[in-house]
């Protein structure tokens, strides 16, 4: 009887672990494809910001007053 509540409590850590590998492969996984996205992100970011002239300014208008940038 021992040998089976052994057994029972081995076979629920082991399946609780390989959830949790699981869980963390997931992570992983995820993390990489937001890693990728913000490499394409940032490149066409760079190529923006290389392509459109910059258009000087010199007032900004919010909430209907005039705000001089700083």
């Amino acid at each position: 009887m021992a040998q089976l509540a052994a057994f029972n409590t081995m076979t629920a850590i082991k399946k609780k672990l390989h959830g949790m590998k699981q869980k963390r492969e997931e992570a992983f996984d995820k993390a990489d494809q937001l890693e990728q996205k913000l490499i394409e992100q940032r490149a066409i970011s760079e190529k923006v910001s290389y392509t459109t002239p910059a258009v000087p300014s010199t007032r900004y208008v919010r909430h209907g007053v005039n705000v001089t940038p700083p």
